[in-house]
């Protein structure tokens, strides 16, 4: 089976590398702080979008849909969406859907400048979701994604949420039930 998103991942791979080897040494942009406040913008733009329901207007208005191999991994995905295409066809609505809301907020946003025209983002995203009669859900991803400046403004070209493993969630599960007498207790004794 052909995996267009192995060639996809070379080459974004390789130019990450280029990127990163062009700037060693150098500034991260002429003006940085502006630089990471525009892709920070758009970042959030792209959140109130999906909040609103208006998650089909983030690939025709926020992404370069002149790159063929733009990349995105949804977490519930089991695999690479490659173009744009398949983006929009992920993403549009559905003809008699059961109504859904959703909340997509952003903690700890880091940009960084990879040059003038490319920089990168991640930001930790608590998401909650209840789509219907489905019970209501949460979940907490990581994202990973790159932007390109083009003559419309930033645009993303890759995007990637990773969740956290199974057994990292049952820890965190596990230990955000410990009672805080116990916590205490615990704390003291480990003196």
């Amino acid at each position: 089976m052909k995996r267009p998103w192995r060639t996809s991942a070379l080459w974004l791979a390789r130019a990450v590398a280029v990127a990163a080897a062009a700037t060693a040494g150098i500034a991260a942009a002429s003006d940085g702080s502006t630089l990471e406040a525009e892709v920070s913008r758009v970042v959030q733009d792209m959140a109130t979008r999906w909040e609103q329901g208006r998650r089909h207007t983030i690939v025709t208005d926020l992404w370069d849909t002149a790159d063929a191999r733009a990349i995105y991994l949804a977490g519930e995905q089991p695999d690479w969406l490659v173009g744009t295409a398949a983006m929009q066809a992920y993403l549009a609505p559905r003809p008699n859907s059961p109504p859904s809301v959703s909340s997509y907020v952003i903690e700890q946003l880091r940009v960084r400048a990879l040059s003038n025209e490319l920089a990168i983002a991640t930001w930790n995203l608590d998401y909650q979701f209840k789509r219907g009669d489905l019970a209501a859900m949460r979940e907490r991803l990581r994202v990973t994604a790159m932007l390109r400046r083009t003559n419309s403004g930033w645009k993303f070209f890759y995007y990637a949420e990773s969740p956290k493993s199974s057994l990292t969630y049952l820890r965190e599960l596990y230990e955000s039930i410990v009672t805080p007498e116990f916590k205490a207790k615990a704390a003291s004794a480990a003196r």
